[in-house]
């Protein structure tokens, strides 16, 4: 007697690729401003998003919604959308006066201290 192997049904999208239409990383990452050059982020960014995510404050990480579809990633206009809204409520509230939030200073203070020579 054969055994006959069947893949398991898929798994629901995280969005609806028909009414939004699937980008490439390339296409995405032209949406995310870079950090320094004004262009847009580079492709390997959107990756690590995609595979590994971002750590945030409270110790879990958020990635980037994307399916693979022969054998590329693809990504959606809703999902980078959701991606940083998720950021953005992460982070709100836990910078304050440019610095984390229930830091004093005093390690900067510290480390300025420490790059002055002495007279």
């Amino acid at each position: 007697m054969t055994a006959i192997l069947t893949s398991p049904p898929p798994a629901a999208l995280p969005f609806d690729q028909d009414a939004e239409g699937l980008l490439t990383l390339q296409e995405a990452s032209r949406l995310v401003p870079a950090r320094f050059t004004g262009r847009g982020a580079n492709n390997t960014t959107i990756w690590r998003w995609i595979t590994k995510g971002i750590h945030l404050p409270g110790g879990a990480r958020l990635r980037l919604e994307a399916v693979r579809v022969g054998g590329r990633w693809r990504t959606s206009h809703a999902a980078i959308r959701k991606f940083v809204a998720g950021l953005t409520q992460s982070f709100s509230g836990y910078y304050q006066d440019g610095k984390p939030a229930g830091c004093d200073g005093a390690d900067a203070a510290g480390v300025a201290d420490a790059a002055t020579p002495a007279a």
